[in-house]
């Protein structure tokens, strides 16, 4: 999670006492709800796809001290994992010839990552994303002062560290702070980002949208998840994973602590853009009993060859203030 330390510090002081609008006067909403979807004209509701909505948490930690994953399928058919190390020292890839059992890479050997890291595979090319951020100290707490989102390219996937440029940096409502972002690319070719925007104010989910490979992203679409009328602090959903379902349709995993602890939900979509809420959680912290975990964050999605999905979490450890990154499968 982009600003993992305040935002657990806003959801515990929620959970004691009882994070889009943008884009101005045009801002875009597509159309979401909690039970079915809705067209302008009468039609019938595609039955929501299976995949994915039933998980088992698997035993273990995929890689300790890491949080914020996310998993890349190489053209070897091996799963490198990028996550946020645990200290500055550390690495923040590890390589997997399963997508389970994952050996921590030697520190840069992907170079050019940051905070939050993504990449696409565009072609015959790599191109990254992740976060350039800055913070200061506002009394106790750490605030943010912006955060946008950064690309480059790479042929190897290895060397990310030419051609470096700004892509995006929010909407109008959004004051020049972008978190979490994930990005998929659509049908047409274009690419869609999912991130949360307005992060002291509504703090949801929105999209912005490349027609040049990535190279630059406008805003789209706000309030992709129907929260904008929540209440401020916990109540909306966050950390948007977005997956290509095998029959075409998407699947968006996120992150919220509206029930009173951190849950992972998902919506479920035919365009990538007007969503569904589907019923109940995917996961909750005490679904993993091995190791026991009180927090569940950034959710990561990837689509096995067997064709279930494994999510993958960002997770705090009982009785300890360290993360971790712990999976569930669908069976």
């Amino acid at each position: 999670m982009k600003y993992l330390n305040f935002l657990i510090i806003i959801i515990i002081g929620a959970l004691l006492f009882g994070l889009t609008s943008c884009g101005g006067n045009s801002q875009t909403t597509p159309s979401t709800t909690s039970t079915t979807s809705t067209t302008s004209t009468t039609s019938t509701v595609p039955t929501p796809s299976p995949i994915g909505l039933n998980l088992t948490a698997d035993p273990g930690i995929r890689v300790a001290n890491a949080s914020v994953p996310f998993v890349l399928k190489l053209a070897d058919d091996s799963y490198r994992i990028f996550f946020t190390p645990g200290s500055p020292e550390g690495s923040n890839t590890a390589l997997s010839s399963n997508c389970y059992d994952f050996t921590v890479e030697p520190k840069d050997t992907v170079k050019g990552t940051g905070s939050d890291t993504t990449v696409l595979k565009i072609g015959s090319y790599y191109r990254i994303f992740y976060l350039d951020h800055k913070e200061t100290m506002e009394g106790p707490m750490m605030r943010t002062e912006y955060s946008r989102v950064k690309s480059a390219t790479s042929e190897t996937g290895l060397d990310f560290t030419q051609g470096v440029s700004i892509v995006y940096a929010g909407g109008s409502s959004d004051s020049n702070i972008v978190g979490v972002p994930d990005e998929i690319i659509l049908p047409d070719g274009r690419i869609r980002m999912f991130y949360v925007g307005d992060f002291y104010g509504k703090n949801n989910v929105r999209t912005a949208i490349s027609t040049d490979g990535g190279a630059s992203f406008t805003f789209e679409a706000g309030n992709i998840c129907g929260d904008d009328d929540a209440k401020p602090g916990p109540n909306t959903y966050v950390d948007p994973d977005i997956i290509r379902l095998p029959d075409g349709t998407y699947r968006l995993y996120t992150m919220s602590a509206k029930d009173g602890e951190t849950k992972i939900y998902s919506f479920y979509s035919t365009d990538a853009l007007n969503f569904t809420l589907d019923s109940g959680a995917r996961l909750k912290p005490s679904d993993f009993t091995n190791p026991k975990v009180t927090m569940l964050f950034d959710p990561e999605a990837v689509l096995l060859p067997d064709g279930s999905i494994r999510i993958f979490c960002g997770a705090r450890i009982e009785g300890s203030d360290n993360m971790c990154i712990v999976s569930a499968t669908s069976r």
